[in-house]
């Protein structure tokens, strides 16, 4: 048997052909089962919210001071809607809530209420409060 400093360049590189095959055949392996694992939790995710649509609302608001309150937010989502239709859906309820306040503050109806830009203020006063 030979050591392994009498061993050529070539020789050696033979001999670390099937450890480095079986590195790279287990690496595959874990990468495809990643691969599967996402794509997994992708189809419980569609399934989950396909099942969140069919069930639908399951109990209508109470009627009172709360339902009350969530009303001026439930009308002015039709006005942004008309202002902007390519909004995706969390800038619709950004602007309905900014309407309700609004709305609340100015102690008018919402639905006279209709925003048509929000942008970012360069004042810095609420990092202060």
């Amino acid at each position: 048997m030979s050591t392994q400093s009498s061993l050529t360049v070539a020789e050696t590189f033979q001999n670390a052909q099937p450890d480095t095959i079986l590195i790279f055949a287990a690496a595959a392996v874990f990468l495809i089962a990643v691969f599967l694992l996402i794509r997994c939790f992708q189809k419980i995710r569609t399934l989950s919210e396909k099942m969140k649509d069919t069930a639908g609302p399951s109990a209508q608001p109470a009627a009172g001071p709360l339902a009350e309150a969530q009303a001026p937010a439930k009308a002015a989502a039709p006005a942004a809607v008309r202002s902007d239709t390519s909004a995706s859906m969390p800038d619709l309820q950004l602007i309905a809530v900014i309407t309700a306040a609004i709305a609340a503050s100015e102690n008018i109806p919402a639905d006279g209420i209709v925003i048509r830009s929000i942008r970012r203020s360069s004042n810095n006063n609420w990092k202060r409060a």
